[in-house]
């Protein structure tokens, strides 16, 4: 997949970068009402469930 990805060019020479991330990451980690209802997500109108932003933290509270 990476080779794939490594050689995909467009007609403006755009290039992509891919790196494999082989580091560990933690599953079913828990995550508190108060840490999920600080994240600011905008939906988009096409496919919200899987199109969104991610914003920053509203820090004046």
């Amino acid at each position: 997949m990476l080779k794939y990805i490594r050689t995909t060019r467009s007609s403006t020479g755009f290039r992509c970068l891919a790196l494999l991330d082989l580091r560990y990451y933690p599953t079913k980690a828990k995550v508190s009402d108060e840490a999920k209802s600080s994240v600011r997500l905008s939906r988009h109108t096409v496919l919200p469930a899987w199109n969104y932003t991610i914003g920053p933290r509203n820090t004046n509270r």
